[in-house]
Formats: structure tokens, sequence, C-alpha cells
């Protein structure tokens, strides 16, 4: 299987639609769609990946526009599109040639009934807005983050998390109190907690750690790079916490001496009868969680973890763990 599908591959791809809905694109632009032309190409992309029929691939020999590359097409949410498109997608996607394919090919058709909308609605603007609106689908009222058991047995949790940002949680300027809402639609699965040197950081994903733990009966993975809290597979016990550790505060959570132990992959869950397509997400989700701990690793690494994953899943229905030349079930 080819090893060059990765997000940092599709950002450096050039993009572009058919050259026979240039037009279309440049009006749209113009006339509704004020900005840069990547602004319009990401509502025909996503106009094309609201419909339920399968894309059909552009023609060999087809003449194509002018091209955009993926990190400005893309922009920030590369990983999203990412997602969006390969979820799309009828076939296991494995190379970024034909990620590029796609694209370009739902660039192409939501062009086309971006202008199919448009006459719909009598060349109105507001009444076209009114018809895109129309077409965004709820995904739920809850995200599902099941995970099996000793028995693999599969419990879903669902329902919004409310999580305070910290001990003190409120908002300096107007003493309001601050807290985050997950596991709820519309709203963003990544929490990023930033700071300068010892401003507790740290501390506040703990806190925020042990509120999610308490809610929900989640599978957590927490990676400590410096070793902070972990020495040669021991808890540390912290003289800041009155000599506790970090197993006082989340008590059922395990230490893994990396890369003396495996890395448990059961976090990861897998219906008990995936598709490809579903495999091939969640060991590229393993391995994008990774790429954004670890220093120094290139693609080839990466994508070497990441067919090991999807391997590992594949094989078993069971939980499985990562370890250094060796797989163990």
């Amino acid at each position: 299987m080819s090893t060059d599908f990765s997000l940092s591959k599709i950002d450096k791809q050039r993009y572009r639609p058919a050259a026979d809905v240039e037009d279309t694109l440049d009006e749209l632009r113009r006339n509704l769609i004020v900005g840069e032309k990547f602004r319009v190409g990401r509502l025909a992309i996503a106009r094309s990946l609201a419909e339920e029929e399968p894309i059909t691939p552009l023609a060999k020999g087809t003449e194509m526009g002018t091209s955009i590359e993926g990190q400005t097409l893309f922009g920030d949410d590369i990983g999203i599109w990412a997602s969006l498109v390969t979820e799309a997608s009828a076939a296991l996607i494995t190379t970024v040639d034909q990620f590029k394919a796609l694209v370009e090919s739902h660039w192409t058709r939501g062009a086309k009934l971006l202008q199919q909308d448009l006459e719909n609605s009598d060349m109105r603007s507001a009444r076209f807005i009114t018809t895109l609106a129309a077409m965004a689908k709820q995904r739920g009222e809850s995200t599902i983050l099941p995970y099996a058991d000793e028995n693999f047995q599969v419990p879903q949790v669902s329902g919004a998390i409310t999580v305070k940002v910290g001990e003190v949680s409120t908002n300096a300027k107007n003493d309001q109190p601050v807290s985050y809402i997950l596991n709820a639609p519309g709203v963003s699965p990544h929490i990023s907690v930033l700071g300068k040197t010892r401003s507790g950081k740290t501390r506040t994903g703990i806190v925020m750690a042990e509120q999610i733990a308490g809610q929900r009966q989640l599978p957590m993975l927490l990676i400590d790079p410096k070793g902070e809290f972990i020495s040669k597979g021991k808890f540390v016990k912290k003289s800041e916490w009155q000599g506790r550790t970090l197993a006082d505060r989340l008590p059922e959570i395990s230490p893994i001496d990396v890369p003396n132990q495996p890395i448990p992959l059961d976090f990861l869950y897998r219906s008990p009868r995936p598709t490809p397509i579903e495999l091939a997400q969640l060991a590229m989700a393993f391995k994008d969680s990774f790429q954004k701990c670890l220093r120094a690793k290139g693609d080839s690494a990466l994508n070497t973890l990441r067919q090991s994953v999807q391997d590992l899943l594949t094989d078993t229905n069971q939980p499985v763990s990562l370890e250094i030349g060796r797989a163990h079930v």
C-alpha cells in the first residue's frame, strides 16, 4: 500500500476545478461570495459533499482551470476537509493522487450544483443563501464515544459534557465563569491550552481531565512527553500535590513507560463488522494524534505507525496494544 497519503502532502498539492466551471465560480465570487477564490472553492466542494449521490471522477483529459494550493484551499481546517472527503468516498483512499482527484471532482460538481441552485432561486441572493442553509444537515444531538470492556461489550456514552477551564475558571476581565462544552453538535472536539512557561497549562489540563472522567466513563489517553508524572513505569509523587500522584487524582489510570511497555489501542473503538474505510480512518486519527505530540517524526515513520495500527485493528476484534517491532493481542 502507498504511504504518500498524509495531511502534509495534501497541504502541498495544487487543486483545480474543470475549466468549464471557471466562469460560474468567478460569477459567484463577483456577485455573492466576495473575497479570495478559495472561499467559493470551499463552498462548491461542500455543496457537492452534501449530495448523497456518489461522486463521478472527472474524465481523463478534462481541461482544468486555475490551481490553488491545498494550504490555501483548506486553510487551518485541512483535517476536517480531509475527513469529509474521505468519508464521502465509496472506495478506500490510500494515495494523495486519489484524494486530489476526488477534491477536483467535488469542486467541479459543486460549482454546477451552485449554478442550478442560483437559477432555481430566480437569481436572488437571499433565496439562494436560504436554499443553501436548508441543506445543512444536523449531525445529531451527541457524538457516540464507545469503547470495549473486558468482555468486549461496547457501552455507549452520549450527551454534552460541560468542563470548567481549570480550578479558577473565571474571566479576569468581567469575573464571569468560563466553561467549555464537549460532545455536543456544532462544537469543536479540540481544546488548546496556551500560556507561557509555568503559567499552569498542565495543571489546567489535569483538572479538565478529572472533570471529564468524573462525568462520563470514557477511555482516555494522557501523553506525558516530559516525564513529569511517570518515571520508569511508575507514577511520580508530586510535592505540590502533597506527595500524591496522578493515580490519586484519576484512580483508574495506568502508567505506560514508552517504549518499554506497549501502547494500548483499545480506546480506539471499531464496530463488530468494520469496513475498510472505518479501519483506515481510525488508524489515520491515531497517527495524527501522535504526530501532534512527538518531535522529529517524518512522514515515513508516521505512516508505518498508521499502517501497523490498521493491520492490528483488521486482524482482531479484541483490545490490542502496539509495541516497537511486534504486536500484542
